[in-house]
């Protein structure tokens, strides 16, 4: 028996892998019809929620760069002031290395912009994911649950009132 012959276990569970402990009360669907799919009242509900969760991020981003990005920045004026006169890749490297609190604050704020432009463009061209879905799901469900009384009952039922 050749080495490539035996089969091993993989380390990853598939997307449609459920757990023994799973109970199907943990992950109630109302409005999903029979053939699986949502009712068009429930997609809206899941795209207003979305987006209104997408809309807290950037809000989150713009707070960001408007407190630690600023702060990063203005700590980090007389070097700019040097690499406007003599521009190197060295230049921002020695930057960055002896500037390492300016550095972690201008590359949080980089990475969560970075963060939020891929998960917009990947919502654009490839819908939600599967486990996004059931999470806004779960939120939809605790929502509606908790009634009138919920902060984001108005935001669901916006058209209701």
């Amino acid at each position: 028996m050749r080495k490539s012959d035996r089969v091993e276990p993989n380390n990853f569970e598939p997307d449609d892998f459920e757990p023994d402990n799973f109970e199907p009360d943990d992950f109630e669907l109302d409005g999903v019809g029979e053939t699986g799919q949502l009712s068009a009242e429930r997609s809206h509900q899941l795209n207003i929620l979305h987006e209104h969760k997408m809309q807290s991020w950037w809000r989150l981003s713009l707070a960001l760069w408007l407190t630690i990005g600023l702060l990063s920045l203005w700590a980090l004026r007389a070097e700019f002031q040097e690499l406007y006169e003599y521009f190197t890749w060295a230049a921002i490297r020695a930057m960055l290395a002896f500037n390492r609190l300016p550095a972690l604050g201008l590359g949080i704020c980089f990475g969560l912009t970075i963060a939020l432009l891929y998960a917009e463009s990947r919502h654009i061209l490839f819908g939600l994911s599967k486990s996004e879905k059931q999470q806004l799901i779960t939120q939809l469900n605790k929502i509606q649950a908790q009634g009138t009384s919920h902060p984001q009952w108005k935001l669901i039922h916006r058209d209701k009132l």
